[in-house]
């Protein structure tokens, strides 16, 4: 019994016999350093002997095709531009919504105060 079988006699106890495989190794010394002992050549993918050949591309630099591409690039440059200009526009819309914000903030509180002594002078003269 080698230093491992007790996890395939533990796997076939656990498993139905049916299911599990026994591995078998073919041609194989009995040196336990031996590589092609611990190798399962089943699983283990081979290298093609045969390598393949690339095909060689030639770069085909049609005008058109350079052309096109510099019509794209300044396509996009122009839509970038727009896109910065709608940006600083509301950037500038957010800047002043802060600002009108503030302004809101401080006049609710002003009203807010006069509402409050109104109040007071109200109930004040309902006590007279």
């Amino acid at each position: 019994m080698s230093d491992h079988d007790y996890n395939r006699l533990a796997l076939q106890e656990a498993c139905d016999k049916d299911i599990i495989e026994e591995i078998d190794l073919v041609g194989v010394t009995s040196d336990p350093s031996c590589k092609e002992q611990k190798v399962n050549w089943d699983h283990t993918p081979i290298k093609n002997k045969s390598k393949k050949k690339m095909k060689l591309q030639e770069p085909e630099c049609n005008e058109d095709t350079a052309n096109a591409i510099l019509r794209a690039i300044g396509e996009l440059n122009t839509k970038m531009d727009n896109q910065t200009i709608i940006l600083k526009s509301i950037e500038k819309r957010i800047e002043a919504n802060t600002v009108a914000i503030e302004v809101n903030k401080t006049a609710i509180s002003e009203l807010q105060a006069s509402v409050n002594l109104l109040k007071k002078e109200n109930s004040a003269e309902d006590f007279l």
